[in-house]
């Protein structure tokens, strides 16, 4: 799964305070910012911003 987020840091910072645990810091690769989390079930979870001046296609 992957999940799209305006501010990554935001995110990550906010899901960390309530308990999340991230596999990875986020990370800019390949025109964005990522990072990885496991849900309850342990499916890997993308969690990405893309940056700005970035264009696809």
């Amino acid at each position: 799964m992957n999940i799209r987020v305006a501010d990554i840091q935001a995110c990550y910072n906010l899901w960390r305070s309530r308990g999340a645990e991230f596999i990875t810091e986020p990370k800019p690769k390949y025109g964005e910012t990522r990072c990885y989390i496991r849900d309850p079930d342990g499916y890997i979870i993308e969690v990405g911003q893309s940056n700005p001046g970035v264009a696809y296609g």
